[in-house]
């Protein structure tokens, strides 16, 4: 059964994926340019382009704990105003950071994702980088993805700090933004790039792994379905 669960997993992963980029191939579609299709075995669900799951049901929850850890909780209304604020912040003139890339130092927890979701927010793509790898794995996975700046915790700048210096790419620490007023985001579709993950490069070179919105949706859709949680 659970070799089941995970086989569904992969299903799901390319059902969904295949049906953002060739909506033309799937026979009986209507307005491919307005929807994407969730495929669940024989159900065809449809979602709006321009409202992502993620974000459209944060406010639902409002003072309900979503991170909580030895010293603090963080409700949903907090994650929701403090990834507004970074996106925001990130954005400054800009209308959508169009896929920008940007690597992300953070330990787990409610920094992290505030983090990661006010780059997504803002149209950016988040390359999260391994907190335990030695300078020069920094320095590469940043290279090759092409990062325009680096997002840290003030606690773990300081293993970046030398590199974005010498690569004069700006080094933003969290707790130092000047955070700004919320304004106009961009409508984010599930065929947007979300995330660059590298691989352990264990052989050769890490390679970067692309994944899309629509990816990790139906990734942690699945998971849901297969081990009921």
């Amino acid at each position: 059964q659970e070799s089941r669960g995970l086989g569904d997993v992969y299903k799901r992963q390319f059902q969904y994926s295949l049906s953002i980029e060739r909506p033309s191939r799937i026979s009986g579609l209507q307005n491919a340019c307005t929807f994407c299709i969730l495929c669940f075995g024989t159900h065809l669900v449809k979602i709006p382009m321009d409202e992502l799951p993620l974000f459209s049901r944060v406010g639902n929850y409002g003072e309900k704990v979503a991170i909580s850890n030895t010293t603090s909780l963080f409700t949903y209304k907090h994650l929701l105003t403090e990834y507004a604020a970074i996106a925001s912040t990130l954005l400054g003139d800009e209308a959508d950071l169009d896929e920008a890339r940007i690597a992300v130092m953070a330990s787990d927890g409610p920094e992290y994702a505030t983090i990661q979701w006010g780059i997504w927010r803002a149209g950016g793509t988040a390359i999260p980088l391994c907190l335990s790898a030695a300078e020069p794995e920094f320095e590469y996975s940043i290279t090759d993805s092409e990062a325009s700046r680096v997002i840290a915790t003030r606690e773990q700048a300081t293993k970046v700090a030398s590199i974005c210096e010498r690569l004069e790419i700006p080094l933003l620490v969290l707790e130092d933004l000047q955070l700004v007023s919320e304004k106009s985001l961009p409508m984010l579709e599930p065929s947007r790039r979300a995330m660059i993950l590298y691989t352990s490069g264990t052989t050769r070179k890490p390679k970067g792994v692309v994944t899309t919105h629509g990816n990790n949706q139906a990734q942690i859709e699945s998971l849901i379905e297969a081990w009921e949680w």
